[in-house]
């Protein structure tokens, strides 16, 4: 298996890990290092030269309950103005983070025998910092099977102000998103694929991943998003990830 040459694990007991690390080599799922608009299916596993410093075979997995900051208190914070179409980047100072807990067990691999624990589930951590402070821990696997709707705008539609009445704001930061309006919010994330990952995968684990649509390329348009939503029934996704 990889780069050990002896390891016959179940590919099954590994539906969980997000990366290896064997000696020098780290093999990294690409849903870890890619937007979330890419499908799945089309990604695969990545190879970079390094080591996490623990000795053996590590197969790394994220907590079953990873934590999201609480909602503050600080309304100076939250201003959720008034979305008027311009693209920021809001979220510059975002970046994701790798830590281990103390969280670690042995994996049965064939040649049982062995009393060394070789390969082992070791708990690792991606947070979530914006300029160095915390915000969430994230299970980037979600993405995977949670995926909110992909929007791509091929139109040649003149951009137009909104075209029906209900109020739609800008979420320019991290309590703005985690404070979430009750409206539809727009993420400003101008296409900064470690937020738009980042922001996905709170919303997968707070159960919301269904009220999300990533939009392709940075381009919003209203009419033709209105278009997309029709059928079954008219309505609109609640958080729009620019």
């Amino acid at each position: 298996m990889f780069e050990s040459g002896r390891f016959n694990i179940d590919p099954a007991k590994l539906n969980e890990v997000i990366a290896l690390c064997s000696e020098d080599s780290i093999f990294v799922s690409e849903i870890l290092l890619s937007d979330p608009s890419v499908d799945a299916e089309k990604l695969s596993i990545r190879h970079i030269i390094g080591n996490v410093g623990v000795a053996g075979m590590v197969c790394m997995v994220s907590p079953t309950e990873p934590r999201i900051r609480p909602i503050g208190h600080d309304a100076s914070l939250v201003s959720h103005a008034h979305y008027d179409g311009p693209l920021t980047e809001s979220f510059r100072g975002t970046s994701l983070h790798l830590s281990f807990t103390t969280w670690k067990i042995p994996l049965d691999w064939e040649n049982t025998g062995d009393i060394d624990q070789e390969i082992f589930l070791l708990e690792s951590v991606v947070s979530v910092q914006d300029n160095g402070k915390w915000v969430a821990d994230i299970d980037v696997l979600g993405v995977e099977t949670d995926r909110p709707d992909v929007i791509s705008f091929t139109c040649d539609c003149e951009s137009k102000p909104l075209s029906y009445t209900q109020n739609v704001v800008s979420i320019c930061s991290w309590e703005e998103f985690l404070d979430q309006p009750p409206c539809i919010g727009v993420l400003q994330t101008k296409k900064n694929w470690a937020a738009r990952l980042a922001a996905v995968s709170i919303l997968i684990q707070q159960g919301n991943g269904h009220i999300a649509a990533i939009l392709e390329g940075g381009r919003l348009c209203w009419d033709c998003l209105l278009e997309a939503y029709e059928v079954p029934e008219s309505h609109m996704p609640q958080m729009i990830i620019l």
